[in-house]
C-alpha cells in the first residue's frame, strides 16, 4: 500500500466529511431561524386569542405561566412547520438530482455499449427523462416511503444518517 495515496485518500475523505457537516449545519441553522421567526409571527395573534380563554380555565396562581406557555407552543408549531418544509425542500432537491444522475448515467452506459447512438452532453432528452424520474421518485418519497427490501439494503446508510444527526446535535 502506498502511504502517499493513503494519506491523500484520508485527506480527501476528511475534507468531504467537513463539507457535508458544514452544509448540514447551515441548513440546520437556517431551519431553526425560520422556525423561530414563524413562532414569533404566530405569538401575537395566539396570545391575543388564547390568553383570555386560558385565564378562565386556569387557576389564578398559574396565570403567570400562560404567556410563556403560549410562546413555547407558538415556537414549537413554527419549528415543526419549518422542519416539515425543510424535509419537502430536501426531498424535491434529492429527487431532481437523483433523476438527473440516473438518466444521464443510463444514457452514457447505453451509448458506451452501443445500444443507442446518443450523447447526453449535447441533448436535452436525458434531462427531460430525468424530470420524469424525479417526479416518480418524489411521489414515492412523499407518499409511499421506502419499500421494505430497499430500506433493508439501505440500512447502513440509515445508520450513518442517524450518526451524523447525533454528531451534529453535539456541535
Amino acid at each position: 500500500m502506498d502511504p502517499q495515496k493513503l494519506t491523500a485518500s484520508f485527506s480527501a475523505f476528511g475534507a468531504g466529511t467537513l463539507a457535508v457537516v458544514a452544509s448540514l449545519k447551515i441548513t440546520f441553522a437556517r431551519t431553526l431561524s425560520l422556525g423561530a421567526s414563524l413562532g414569533s409571527v404566530l405569538y401575537k395573534p395566539a396570545s391575543r386569542n388564547l390568553t383570555p380563554a386560558l385565564k378562565t380555565m386556569v387557576e389564578p396562581d398559574y396565570h403567570k405561566w400562560i404567556q410563556p406557555t403560549v410562546g413555547y407552543i407558538c415556537k414549537a408549531v413554527g419549528m415543526s412547520f419549518a422542519w416539515w418544509l425543510q424535509r419537502i425542500i430536501s426531498a424535491v432537491h434529492a429527487a431532481i438530482k437523483g433523476g438527473q444522475m440516473f438518466t444521464t448515467n443510463i444514457c452514457r452506459y447505453l451509448n458506451k455499449n452501443k445500444y443507442i447512438c446518443f450523447d447526453p452532453d449535447t441533448s436535452n432528452l436525458d434531462e427531460m427523462a430525468g424530470y420524469g424520474v424525479a417526479v416518480v421518485g418524489l411521489y414515492f418519497q412523499l407518499f409511499h416511503g421506502t419499500p421494505f427490501l430497499l430500506s433493508f439494503l439501505l440500512l447502513p446508510l440509515t445508520i450513518m444518517e442517524w450518526a451524523i444527526k447525533i454528531w451534529l446535535s453535539f456541535f
